[in-house]
């Protein structure tokens, strides 16, 4: 799931980008596969151009992983990114 939010001064503009499938591991890289999604827009300032359609690419993501002090980190295409889980309270 992706999702951006810019609060304008006509409302809360939103992009969502959600997709459901598997995940495989093999040796140090993960690779999510979506199967089926969705990609949804909301433009305050120009509601005509809003839109809830199927996604279109559903192409693998992979991830180099590995556990650092507590933290899940995957790096991908586009850079690295630290993943921290935090009990409910």
């Amino acid at each position: 799931m992706s999702v951006l939010l810019q609060q304008r001064p006509s409302g809360l503009f939103s992009f969502t980008i959600s997709a459901s499938g598997y995940a495989t591991i093999s040796g140090g890289m993960l690779v999510l596969t979506p199967i089926e999604g969705t990609q949804t827009m909301e433009d305050p300032d120009s509601p005509s151009s809003n839109f809830d359609k199927p996604l279109e690419d559903l192409t693998p993501e992979e991830y180099a992983w590995s556990f650092q002090s507590g933290q899940l980190i995957l790096t991908g295409e586009y850079g690295t990114i630290a993943y921290t889980w935090e009990p409910d309270r």
